[in-house]
């Protein structure tokens, strides 16, 4: 359920740009940015369970909608800033912001100060590893809205599970139905529909 409401951020995203923006689709385009979301939504709703409780249904619920609303309507603040602002400005507030978030959060949870400072072990070089490969994402995602339209780079962004569950088949092994190849290929004509000029 989280992802399935999650992943149609994109959504609000492609409608504000739109409206507000005044971004233009041609309808290929549009048809490619309602395949690529549906086609995630449906993924992701497919592998859904329904083992949570009430109080932790209604938790996620609202943490993904608050999500997707968050998410929606950020990447328009995302574009207005890169239309005003340098790259390279825009990319430098964001290690300014997310640290203190962080602390904060932290602190609220009472985290002892042990979690600040992990040991060096495999776990902690993983996440390094994983945190410079987001960044180096953000870096391109960054810099594909600066030069792009919102309402076709974000759907875009979103297909990204898509990259994890073939790696996942790949590399782990993991199993794949037919109904998770159909979306795939789903979600991959979507990205050539709306790559269309």
């Amino acid at each position: 359920m989280v992802g399935s409401i999650t992943a149609s951020f994109p959504a609000i995203t492609a409608v504000l740009a739109v409206t507000f923006l005044g971004e233009e689709l041609s309808r290929v385009n549009a048809a490619g940015i309602v395949l690529i979301i549906a086609s995630m939504v449906a993924w992701s709703y497919s592998h859904g369970n329904g083992k949570n409780s009430t109080k932790h249904l209604r938790s996620a619920l609202v943490l993904s909608i608050t999500t997707m609303v968050i998410w929606g309507v950020g990447g328009i603040f995302i574009k207005l800033a890169l239309d005003g602002l340098p790259l390279i400005a825009y990319l430098g507030v964001y290690p300014l912001i997310l640290p203190p978030i962080a602390f904060a959060y932290l602190r609220h949870r009472k985290a002892p100060w042990r979690v600040f400072l992990p040991k060096w072990t495999v776990p902690v070089m993983l996440a390094i590893v994983v945190a410079e490969l987001w960044q180096l994402a953000y870096f391109a995602e960054t810099s594909a809205i600066s030069v792009g339209s919102a309402a076709i780079v974000f759907p875009l962004i979103s297909a990204y599970p898509i990259v994890t569950i073939i790696g996942a088949r790949m590399f782990l092994k993991e199993s794949m139905s037919r109904l998770d190849m159909c979306l795939i290929l789903a979600v991959i004509t979507g990205i050539i529909m709306t790559s269309f000029a």
